[in-house]
């Protein structure tokens, strides 16, 4: 009985804290979902002819602001990182296809300007003002 102040306050922190923070509503992809975006990233220009043992391939999500977009982030292994740079990547999928492509790789202000703010921060899971600076959106 005691524990039960102390059950409630955590509850409402928790609460709290959920409702004023950013918003992640993007998924973690389905095991099909990921085998695709690896694949994409993997066959991605950005990466030819970097062993894939170099690098692994984490964070992926698929926006659900629209399921046409997803994102997944490029980290090096740890005997790799003095000479490979880590990336996040910014993938669409066609209509009518399973097939995921990677349409921006980078470290900065990836997506801004090809992908509209709402999957940008959804994706990213930030608020539409932090997503992309004003001068990177679209219709700027």
């Amino acid at each position: 009985m005691r524990y039960k102040p102390f059950v409630a306050a955590a509850a409402c922190v928790a609460a709290c804290g959920a409702i004023a923070g950013p918003a992640v509503a993007a998924k973690h992809p389905t095991a099909n979902q990921t085998r695709a975006i690896d694949r994409a990233v993997r066959g991605s220009v950005e990466l030819d002819g970097i062993p894939t043992n170099r690098y692994r391939i984490v964070g992926e999500r698929v926006s659900t602001t629209s399921r046409y977009w997803a994102y997944a982030q490029v980290r090096p292994r740890a005997r790799f990182q003095d000479t490979m740079d880590g990336a996040d990547v910014l993938l669409v999928r066609p209509a009518d296809s399973r097939r995921w492509v990677a349409v921006d790789f980078g470290t900065a202000l990836v997506g801004c300007g090809l992908a509209p703010e709402s999957v940008i921060a959804d994706l990213r899971g930030v608020s539409i003002s932090q997503a992309c600076p004003p001068e990177e959106r679209i219709g700027s």
